[in-house]
């Protein structure tokens, strides 16, 4: 829905649907919703049967998982949010529902969200606290032993799951 992912990508589900009307023809369009018509009442007329388990987190398949952290690979530049004292803010993993679904150890893991767009990153910018541009992401790895000592172990950027070089390794299924 437009609403998933105008959060996927820190926008409002607005701006997703003028982006997708500019993007497809008035045909597509409504053939779109009607897939979409088609789907939701297939998905109300079958609802799916769900079983609480205290040890299901840890088995389901979707679950997101870290990869490790290629420094090469990462967008120039990356912007960060810190509070006005310039402290960083980590936050639990599990905190961040757009991760989606994320296995037990994960979810208490403390990770930075770092943004590649800089009005994303004022999107989520409070008062009290400020944005730092990143001009050069080769320094995530220089500083990943001080933000391991921190207690921080996992970056996100652009909605990925990433493993700070010299953590734990990421968790198998």
């Amino acid at each position: 829905s437009s609403v998933v992912v105008g959060k996927r990508f820190g926008c409002s589900d607005r701006t997703v649907m003028r982006l997708v009307r500019s993007r497809l023809g008035s045909a597509e369009l409504a053939a779109l919703k009607e897939h979409n018509r088609k789907r939701s009442s297939q998905t109300r007329a079958t609802p799916a049967v769900r079983h609480s388990n205290a040890t299901e987190p840890d088995q389901r398949q979707g679950a997101a998982q870290a990869t490790n952290l290629d420094l090469n690979r990462l967008p120039s530049p990356l912007y960060l949010v810190v509070d006005r004292s310039v402290e960083l803010q980590p936050q639990t993993l599990g905190s961040l529902h757009h991760l989606g679904p994320l296995h037990t150890d994960e979810q208490q893991r403390q990770g930075l969200v770092l943004f590649s767009n800089v009005r994303q990153a004022r999107r989520q910018c409070r008062r009290n606290q400020r944005i730092v541009k990143l001009a050069d992401p080769k320094l995530l790895g220089k500083t990943a032993p001080h933000l391991l000592t921190q207690g921080i172990s996992r970056l996100v950027i652009e909605g990925a799951l990433y493993a700070l070089p010299g953590s734990t390794a990421p968790a198998q299924p």
